[in-house]
């Protein structure tokens, strides 16, 4: 829920404001123009109901499932491939699979920059997701997945599955079997 006039902005807090402008439950929407790590460091109080956590920092995403894991706070992860054709949701709730459950690879992977700039279909689909997602864990709707992929060009085959928590996971399991 971006506009033109938030162009070179901080995306969080623009983000932030849009949502609240759109909102008739009495939600209320934080964001802040502070990387996650720096927001930590600077002691801002990140508690909330659930997190969306749309970065393209595979640290940064470990280190977000990580703090709100320890907390028993949802996270929905979204990202966009690196061509913009493609992306997923993934949601991570308190005791069940971790981002590291779904993604093992990336608990090293640094900043993954994108090489073009994405599809406005691909944005909308992916944000789509993650709209129900929060939806379903703040309303307790059921919901039988939790991770959810598309592919607009139609190569692959979209994806909704339940990934489940993996007891081999480094991030939340345990790493010696």
């Amino acid at each position: 829920m971006f506009f033109k006039k938030d162009l070179g902005k901080e995306k969080g807090e623009r983000l932030a404001v849009n949502l609240a402008q759109h909102s008739f439950t009495g939600s209320t929407f934080q964001g802040y123009p502070y990387s996650f790590q720096d927001a930590q460091a600077l002691g801002i109080d990140l508690s909330c109901d659930v997190v969306v956590c749309g970065v393209d920092n595979g640290k940064t995403r470990v280190e977000v499932s990580s703090y709100y894991r320890s907390l028993n706070i949802p996270v929905v992860f979204i990202a966009l491939d690196w061509v913009g054709e493609s992306g997923y949701c993934f949601v991570q709730a308190p005791e069940e699979a971790c981002f590291g459950c779904k993604f093992p690879n990336t608990m090293s992977e640094k900043k993954a920059p994108c090489r073009t700039p994405a599809s406005v279909d691909i944005v909308l689909s992916t944000c789509a997701f993650a709209t129900y997602a929060v939806d379903s864990l703040i309303m307790s709707r059921k919901r039988n997945w939790n991770y959810r992929e598309v592919h607009l060009a139609g190569f692959m085959d979209d994806c909704s599955i339940k990934i489940a928590k993996s007891d081999n996971c480094s991030l939340c399991g345990n790493p010696n079997g």
